[in-house]
């Protein structure tokens, strides 16, 4: 998964988003930003059918939209058998062929709206990968919304200590992060800075020496440590191979959703801590988040349609491992409508904790 390996949450971003979404963060952005978030602590708790209804309702605007407005997707809608202005139906969408990466590469410009609708704000392109054919997304600053409110989300169901320090070694090519001293910020950044005040976050490049990176470490003394599973678990046998610990720490994050069992001993056996995880592509966005109560993750249903797929196409069941392809249900400016994720994942049954979010018990990068 190194082509969308996803950090932004762990760093303010360095790219043409920046002026898209980061000022926007005023009063009037953080009410709509407030007012989703009430929206979503209310759909969390929806039946999956109740989910799977909304999210049809959704699909038929961005299918309409799409049928419109991309030239892409117009041929293959009407070949699966869509008619605009008619309901999409399961049988239907199964009949789409799928978006492979690669067809994202090759036609970025034909997969782009011809008519976003104003009301959906500024549009950005993310370059992810320059190698040709560059592989490049475009997203309306609703998008963007949507981004921020599911990060918030995140923020809020494992109910961080927000006045703590947080520490995220992460590669940074710009050189600002070097070594003694890293890159300090005032606060953790989008969403919960602005929103809420937090502590600092203090980062560091993940190209530093590993003994460096421990006396770094020693010296912040972090509450929250965050990067990505190579990085974390380098740091934590480093740590037992020296009998030292971190005290203060209360837990560890990682933008990688593929984390096993023995990852998260490892970081336990190190610092007595939880780890928490996000399942992020960013051309589609965020995929999955941990469940706050268990260590299974919930599909965030209400931004993109998730399938998990057999060998044949067919749709897996609960206990199966499929090919995760997604479609996106906000950005009206590129839809990805089943793009394949370069994941596949375990569904699992439904979550003790009530929530009607779909679950995945194991994620496989692929």
């Amino acid at each position: 998964m190194t082509e969308t390996a996803h950090e932004s949450f762990l760093v303010p971003p360095r790219s043409a988003i920046d002026t898209v979404v980061w000022p926007a963060l005023l009063p009037e952005w953080q009410a709509r930003l407030l007012a989703v978030q009430f929206q979503l602590e209310q759909s969390e708790w929806w039946t999956p059918a109740e989910l799977v209804e909304h999210q049809f309702q959704q699909l038929g605007h961005v299918a309409s939209h799409a049928f419109r407005t991309v030239p892409f997707h117009r041929d293959r809608l009407a070949a699966a058998g869509y008619r605009e202005g008619e309901p999409v139906t399961p049988e239907i969408w199964s009949r789409l062929p799928i978006l492979s990466r690669r067809a994202l590469r090759e036609n970025a410009d034909a997969l782009t709206s011809r008519a976003i609708p104003p009301a959906h704000g500024k549009v950005a392109e993310l370059t992810l990968d320059p190698r040709p054919p560059a592989l490049r997304v475009r997203k309306t600053e609703l998008t963007q919304l949507f981004t921020q409110a599911f990060i918030l989300r995140e923020e809020i169901w494992h109910r961080r200590e927000l006045a703590g320090k947080q520490a995220a070694i992460v590669h940074d090519p710009s050189g600002s992060s070097r070594y003694p001293a890293g890159r300090r910020m005032p606060d953790w950044g989008p969403p919960m800075g602005p929103l809420y005040g937090t502590g600092p976050l203090v980062i560091l490049d993940a190209g530093t020496e590993l003994a460096l990176q421990m006396e770094w470490l020693e010296r912040e003394k972090p509450a929250y440590l965050a990067g990505l599973p190579d990085v974390l678990a380098a740091l934590a046998r480093g740590f037992r191979a020296a009998g030292k610990t971190l005290p203060g720490l209360l837990g560890v994050r990682t933008g990688s959703g593929t984390i096993d069992t023995e990852f998260r001993a490892l970081i336990r056996a190190a610092w007595s801590v939880p780890v928490t995880a996000i399942v992020r592509i960013e051309e589609v966005g965020t995929v999955a988040l941990q469940c706050p109560a268990r260590e299974h993750f919930h599909i965030q249903s209400e931004g993109l349609i998730l399938e998990a797929l057999r060998r044949d196409g067919s749709a897996c069941g609960p206990g199966e491992t499929g090919l995760l392809v997604g479609t996106t249900l906000h950005n009206f400016a590129m839809p990805l409508l089943r793009y394949e994720l370069g994941l596949a994942a375990e569904l699992g049954p439904p979550c003790p904790c009530g929530r009607g979010l779909p679950v995945l018990t194991r994620i496989i990068a692929v």
